[in-house]
């Protein structure tokens, strides 16, 4: 792979490693959403999710679409939205109910 395309991907991949940001993305999986729409959902305070947006969408992992006075948010690719649902998938398979092999009993594993 070129370094150019590492590089691209590693800045998206860093723009994704604070809670509040990959929440948002999981978010943008299904749907476009407004700002307002976002808060409503995280109930998180628009200028914080005005400031992720930012960092998401400067990074490459989300765009904007004007929508009359408003713009709607969602994942810049389907490249993203694929490595997204990956990465949820995992998630998500990590929180199934694991046997401890020396006890026997049911332990869980840690979520986000």
């Amino acid at each position: 792979m070129e370094r150019r395309v590492l590089e691209n991907y590693s800045e998206k991949i860093k723009a994704l490693g604070h809670p509040v940001r990959l929440r948002i993305a999981f978010e943008l999986l299904d749907h476009d959403f407004t700002v307002n729409e976002i808060c409503r959902k995280l109930s998180i305070a628009q200028a914080t999710i005005s400031q992720h947006l930012s960092i998401l969408r400067n990074r490459g992992v989300i765009i904007g679409n004007r929508n009359g006075t408003s713009i709607s948010y969602g994942l810049a690719s389907n490249n993203m939205k694929e490595m997204l649902m990956q990465l949820k998938k995992s998630i998500n398979d990590s929180s199934v109910p694991a046997k401890d092999s020396k006890s026997k009993s049911t332990t869980f594993k840690n979520t986000i």
